[in-house]
C-alpha cells in the first residue's frame, strides 16, 4: 500500500490496508493509515468514522489519541482536540506539579 499511496493509487492503498486489518484487526497503526488515506483521496466523511472508531477501540494508544486530536484540530474543532489529549495526560504523562 505504500508504493500505491506515493504513487497517489489511494483507492489500491485502501483496498490494500483494509485487506491487512481484516487480517490483524487490533493493530492501531493500520487504522491510522487507512484513515490518512481517506483523507488523502479526498473521502473525509469516511476518514472521521475510521479515526472515531479507531479512536474508540484504542482509547489508551497515545498515537491513537495524538492523530485524532491533530484531525480535529487541523479541522478547527478545538475542544474535541483538547478533549482527545486530556484523555491521556493523567495515565500517561508524567506530573509536572513540584
Amino acid at each position: 500500500s505504500r508504493i500505491y499511496s506515493q504513487e497517489k493509487i489511494y483507492d489500491k492503498a485502501i483496498d490494500e490496508i483494509s485487506e491487512a486489518i481484516k487480517l490483524k484487526y487490533d493493530e492501531p497503526s493500520l487504522r491510522l493509515t487507512l484513515g490518512t488515506l481517506l483523507l488523502k483521496s479526498g473521502k473525509e466523511n469516511q476518514a472521521e468514522k475510521v479515526l472515531k472508531k479507531t479512536a474508540d477501540l484504542f482509547p489508551e494508544n497515545l498515537l491513537v489519541q495524538i492523530h485524532i486530536a491533530d484531525w480535529y484540530f487541523t479541522r478547527g474543532i478545538f475542544d474535541q482536540s483538547l478533549a482527545s489529549l486530556r484523555h491521556q495526560t493523567p495515565s500517561h504523562c508524567p506530573s509536572t506539579a513540584a
